[in-house]
């Protein structure tokens, strides 16, 4: 990759996040190396990184494009592929989560959104209780504040497998009781995009609308 060409791209085309580009005005020449000298990688479970500018960051250009790579996938191995989603409360969580859900409605992939931070056990719930083909979780986990992260479950990974059941249930148990008391379900409309199943019965549906946009630049 030449570093700095891909830089001035980005200077030139990352618009669409104010924040991304007042911050590649500033970078200086070390800081431009380390954050675009490589892609952020996607290692075990999906990606972490400090959040900022560049291709080795946490933004919504990075975040869009492995949403991308998902949804290809997606498609061409189900043939009504669909995406539980959800974030916690770390920087730009929400964002990150709307981005890709964007993403994921404007490939045809029905997605199911949580319009309210809730903890990682929910996706791994609802990935299973609504029987998706995919969850995306936005959290770093355990790393610090200036990093945030995106977790992918496969439909047949989302939970503990073995021995471990009765964990399982524990933690479904727990999960189900927050969904309920969040007064929620996940829906989320696109386009051609078929309305999302109501996770839960209780409470009424919160309809959110994400724009089908391609908001990774080429």
């Amino acid at each position: 990759m030449d570093i700095k060409k891909e830089y001035e791209r980005w200077l030139t085309k990352a618009t669409a996040d104010a924040d991304v580009a007042a911050e590649l005005k500033t970078l200086n020449d070390a800081k431009i190396e380390d954050a675009f000298y490589r892609d952020l990688a996607f290692g075990t479970g999906g990606l972490r990184g400090v959040i900022g500018a560049g291709t080795n960051r946490m933004n919504i250009y990075t975040v869009a494009k492995a949403s991308q790579g998902l949804a290809d996938y997606l498609k061409k191995n189900f043939a009504e592929p669909s995406v539980a989603i959800g974030y916690d409360s770390r920087i730009k969580s929400d964002v990150f989560a709307k981005v890709a859900a964007g993403v994921f409605a404007a490939n045809g992939v029905k997605v199911n959104i949580w319009p309210v931070l809730m903890p990682v056990p929910t996706v791994s719930f609802a990935t299973r209780y609504l029987h998706t083909s995919a969850g995306v979780m936005v959290t770093a986990s355990h790393n610090p504040s200036k990093y945030n992260g995106y977790k992918v479950y496969a439909a047949h990974h989302a939970g503990v497998p073995g021995r471990h059941q009765g964990v399982r249930r524990q933690e479904d148990r727990q999960a189900a009781g927050l969904c309920a008391g969040s007064g929620w379900s996940a829906e989320i409309r696109c386009a051609q995009v078929p309305a999302g199943r109501q996770l839960l019965r209780r409470g009424t549906p919160l309809r959110h609308r994400a724009e089908a946009q391609d908001i990774y630049f080429n």
